[in-house]
């Protein structure tokens, strides 16, 4: 029996035996401070269902004695002000919720516009390494246009801009007319 192994493993046993975890729950500080005014509000309204109410909760440092009545008064604000900012949270994450769906409906209205577009319209898109990038960028050209094509610091600027090796300032210029594309 091989002992340096066997006493290498059992080290590895014993480290891996003291290790500590603790499991933590994944939420959003919105949620988790939602849940924690849902738990403050089912406890405020037991105290007030059953008549045992925590007079430290309401009464500040420098209080002297009050009475029920005026306790019942002040946990009935804090639990109305706890139900406002739940509901105030609650609607915001709504709003953001509906505002991001429309963003993601815009954006596939705009795709399905334009692969349309791609089925009639002459157009020409990126080639990249990466396959994900491929056909990111599109260019469309419009009938009697004429498209100059070359670098970003061309003078006019030009139409579609191109950057790489051997690609110069003013590199081609493309027209498109009655259903004939010309690249000078």
């Amino acid at each position: 029996v091989n002992y340096e192994e066997t006493l290498s493993t059992l080290r590895f046993a014993d480290r891996a035996k003291q290790i500590k975890t603790k499991a933590t729950v994944n939420e959003s500080p919105t949620d988790k401070l939602i849940r924690e005014l849902k738990e403050e509000n089912d406890k405020l309204k037991q105290m007030l269902e059953g008549g045992v109410i925590d007079k430290s909760m309401v009464k500040d440092d420098d209080e002297e004695d009050i009475s029920d009545e005026e306790v019942q008064a002040r946990l009935q604000a804090l639990m109305d002000e706890s139900n406002a900012e739940k509901a105030s949270m609650e609607q915001e994450r709504k709003d953001k919720l509906e505002e991001a769906q429309k963003a993601i409906e815009a954006l596939k209205e705009e795709q399905s516009r334009k692969q349309e577009m791609m089925k009639t319209i002459p157009h020409i898109t990126n080639l990249n390494g990466d396959e994900q990038l491929c056909g990111m960028i599109v260019y469309f050209f419009e009938d009697g246009k004429e498209n100059k094509v070359g670098t970003k610091d061309s003078d006019p600027p030009n139409d579609i801009v191109l950057s790489g090796l051997e690609i110069e300032s003013s590199h081609c210029l493309i027209t498109h007319s009655a259903a004939k594309l010309l690249m000078v």
